[in-house]
C-alpha cells in the first residue's frame, strides 16, 4: 500500500488529519466547500501536505496524477496567484486529462476547486479548496468572498503552526515516474456503474440540447451558475437585451417555462453529458 512517494509520509498525513478536520470544521460547517489542503513546496523540490482527505493524495501519487495538475505548475510560481477549476476544464485536453478529471470526480466526489498561492522565498504555499460535483454554485462563492478565504488562511496558519514545523521535517521528493497506471480505469469502470441507473434515462433533454446554438449553450451555462441576463451581457459582451433574446430562446427549445424547470433539466442533461464522456473516455482508454 505504502509503495509511491509519498509512503513515508501517509501515516503523517492520516495522523494530521483529524487535527486539520478539526481546524476547517467552521469553514465545511458553514459554506459548501468539502475538501481543504495546504500544500508547501521547498525550492529544493521537497514538500508536504496537510488535508482533510488523505487517501486523495496516496491515489494522486500512486497513479502519478501530478503529470496532469494545475498545482504542480502554478506552485512554481513567483508571486501571489489563484485560479479556478473544474472537470469541464478538461473536456478539451487530452484522454489521460479527462480519466483523471472523472477519478477525481467519481471516487474522491471533489471538484470546483479553488486553489491560492502565497510564494516566499524558500518555499511556495498552496491552499486548495474544492466542494461535491453538485455544488456549481461554489465558484461564484470564491469569487465573492475571497475576503474570507484570506481569512481563514491567518487562522488556519495561526492554529496549524504545530502541525506545519512537524511535517516540515518530514518533508519529501516525488520521484520522476511518467507512468499512468491501470489504477485510474479500473477506478473509473467502478465509477461508472455507480451511474449505471442514469443509461435507462432519455435522450429526449440531450437532443434538444444539442440544437442550441453556440451561444445560446453559454447563455444557459451562466443561468445555471446563477447570473443575471445583465451579468451575462457583460460576460458575454452582448447586450442585455441580446442577452434576455437568448435566454427567451433556450427557453422555448427545452420547453421550459420558468428559470427554476430551466435550471432542473440542465442538471439533467449535465449528468448525462458526464456519463457519457465516462464511457467514451473508458472505450478509448
Amino acid at each position: 500500500m505504502f509503495n509511491n512517494p509519498i509512503s513515508k509520509n501517509y501515516r503523517v498525513l492520516s495522523s494530521t488529519s483529524a487535527d486539520v478536520r478539526s481546524i476547517c470544521k467552521p469553514l465545511l460547517k458553514h459554506t459548501d466547500i468539502t475538501y481543504f489542503c495546504f500544500s508547501r513546496y521547498y525550492s529544493n523540490k521537497r514538500r508536504f501536505h496537510l488535508t482533510t482527505h488523505p487517501c486523495f493524495w496516496d491515489t494522486y501519487y500512486t497513479d502519478s496524477l501530478y503529470n496532469f495538475s494545475k498545482s504542480e505548475k502554478l506552485a512554481e510560481t513567483k508571486t501571489d496567484n489563484s485560479f479556478l477549476w473544474d472537470y469541464w476544464d478538461l473536456t478539451n485536453k487530452s484522454i489521460s486529462y479527462k480519466k483523471v478529471g472523472l477519478l477525481i470526480r467519481n471516487k474522491f466526489q471533489l471538484d470546483h476547486g479553488f486553489e491560492i498561492v502565497r510564494p516566499q522565498k524558500q518555499y511556495r504555499d498552496v491552499y486548495t479548496f474544492c466542494s461535491h460535483p453538485s455544488s456549481f454554485a461554489i465558484n461564484d462563492f470564491y469569487i465573492h468572498h475571497f475576503d474570507l478565504l484570506e481569512t481563514f488562511i491567518k487562522y488556519f496558519q495561526e492554529k496549524a503552526g504545530r502541525l506545519i514545523n512537524s511535517s516540515s521535517t518530514k518533508a519529501f521528493k516525488i520521484l520522476p515516474n511518467n507512468l499512468y497506471t491501470n489504477n485510474i480505469k479500473n477506478d473509473l469502470l467502478d465509477g461508472c456503474l455507480t451511474h449505471k441507473v442514469m443509461q435507462q434515462s432519455s435522450n429526449e433533454d440531450l437532443q434538444l440540447f444539442h440544437k442550441l446554438t453556440p451561444r445560446e449553450k453559454e447563455c444557459l451555462c451562466w443561468l445555471f451558475y446563477g447570473k443575471t441576463a445583465a451579468e451575462i451581457a457583460i460576460i458575454l459582451d452582448i447586450s442585455q437585451r441580446t442577452a434576455e433574446k437568448h435566454i427567451i430562446s433556450v427557453k422555448k427549445k427545452l420547453s421550459c417555462y420558468t428559470l427554476f424547470q430551466l435550471g432542473c433539466k440542465f442538471s439533467k442533461i449535465k449528468s448525462r453529458l458526464l456519463l457519457m464522456e465516462s464511457i467514451k473516455c473508458n472505450n478509448e482508454g
